[in-house]
């Protein structure tokens, strides 16, 4: 039985057809092997940030609970960026344990991307791609974006938290406010009718089977999944490392989730947190 939280929602709707946000709709959408890994639904009309709803140092949710927003103001990306919440979005957290410490889980971010991007293409969203570490991009345009997030329990092990946030539509005024070229569902495909309940229910799945298959995953095979999503594989592309701006050929990703970048003929690996591409 999932265990439903539903907090005074108003709707935010352009190409959506005035849908609420509702967590009974949504598990009315989830297929029955997703509706048993999942013990609870939250749904918030506006939040600071579902992640830290879901991190916060007193609780830790089961695996599986999960929260929505339909707005969110105090949204971030990684090491703390800032994300710009857009008038019309889709926001959600969800938790999970894993009994010990997981060294590859910056991998996390490379297998919630790919399944995130086959569920949108199979919605009828097209022409999706990946930009490392965790953006999912249309035409070189920020569409969404992933933050994992964890800590240690007191048994060891260890609580992450899993963030997405999809932009649905994007107003004039939304553009101006954001520091980098961005888009939304509505401009990769206008004619898609979108029900924010079932794209809801979609996206829960996706992250669900992927953390269900994280630790199992042959991460080998993720490599070249990852290779076939990013467009600017095997091409040069601009990175920001030790305070400067140097041009690398992208040769893909490593087995944990590292930039490969080959630079004056030789090649090197850039953890997430030590170098970001340059948005053009």
């Amino acid at each position: 039985m999932i265990f439903f939280i539903k907090f005074v929602c108003s709707s935010f709707s352009a190409m959506t057809n005035d849908n609420f946000l509702n967590p009974k709709i949504i598990e009315d959408f989830l297929k029955p092997d997703i509706k048993q890994s999942i013990p609870c639904i939250q749904v918030f009309s506006e939040v600071g940030s579902t992640n830290d709803i879901m991190i916060n140092e007193r609780t830790l949710y089961p695996n599986g609970h999960t929260c929505f927003a339909e707005k969110q103001n105090h949204g971030r990306g990684v090491s703390g960026k800032k994300w710009i919440a857009v008038e019309n979005g889709i926001y959600l957290s969800t938790s999970w344990t894993f009994e010990e410490n997981i060294n590859s889980l910056p991998v996390l971010n490379q297998i919630l991307g790919i399944n995130l991007i086959t569920t949108l293409i199979a919605y009828g969203f097209d022409g999706l791609s990946i930009q490392w570490p965790n953006d999912i991009v249309y035409s070189q345009k920020k569409l969404g974006g992933i933050l994992i997030e964890s800590k240690f329990t007191a048994n060891k092990e260890m609580y992450v938290v899993v963030g997405i946030g999809i932009n649905l539509t994007l107003s004039d005024k939304n553009k101006k406010t954001i520091d980098r070229k961005s888009t939304s569902l509505y401009e990769v495909n206008n004619n898609v009718t979108l029900d924010n309940n079932k794209l809801c229910a979609r996206t829960l799945e996706s992250i669900i089977h992927s953390l269900q298959s994280f630790e199992n995953h042959n991460y080998k095979n993720i490599v070249k999944e990852w290779e076939n999503y990013d467009p600017t594989f095997n091409k040069n592309i601009q990175i920001h490392y030790n305070g400067e701006d140097i041009e690398i050929v992208n040769k893909g990703i490593d087995l944990d989730g590292s930039l490969i970048g080959e630079y004056n003929n030789s090649s090197k690996t850039y953890k997430y947190n030590e170098a970001k591409i340059i948005k053009k």
